[in-house]
């Protein structure tokens, strides 16, 4: 890493769920312990100044993890990642991705969902979710 840090200006790493459970549910094949230790890996080496990176976690909102964006929030600050929150989109027209779709007035869960992006962790975050699946939120929060 010594050879390329200084060219890194910024590392986004897609996290999708804030629990090893929901993470095996959604990153088929991924393997959680790994990702863990490698973010913090990332931010020690930015704690210690080894790098500078700008660090983020990307997170698609969807209904198998709208539950855990807070967690998800508490984590990258955590580590020391910003963190963007951003609408999972519907790539095709199949059940799988439309039940996904919690972010959709007619979707089921839509009410429970907003309830939960009106909580007092994501103030400022500009979650009021007009949510144009071309729309993300960043976290302006405390990431280094």
């Amino acid at each position: 890493m010594s050879k390329i840090h200084r060219n890194l200006s910024e590392i986004t790493v897609s996290l999708d769920a804030a629990t090893e459970k929901t993470y095996k549910l959604i990153k088929k094949g991924g393997n959680w312990r790994r990702l863990m230790a490698n973010l913090a890996y990332l931010s020690e080496q930015k704690r210690k100044g080894v790098i500078s990176t700008y660090l983020q976690l990307n997170f698609l909102v969807q209904k198998n993890n709208y539950k855990e964006m807070a967690l998800a929030k508490e984590l990258a600050h955590g580590l020391g990642y910003h963190i963007v929150f951003q609408p999972i989109r519907e790539v095709n027209q199949s059940d799988y991705f439309s039940d996904q779709l919690i972010w959709k007035k007619d979707h089921p869960l839509y009410a429970d969902f907003r309830k939960e992006i009106s909580r007092p962790i994501f103030k400022g975050m500009g979650l009021n979710w007009r949510l144009n699946p071309a729309e993300q939120f960043r976290d302006q929060g405390n990431g280094q």
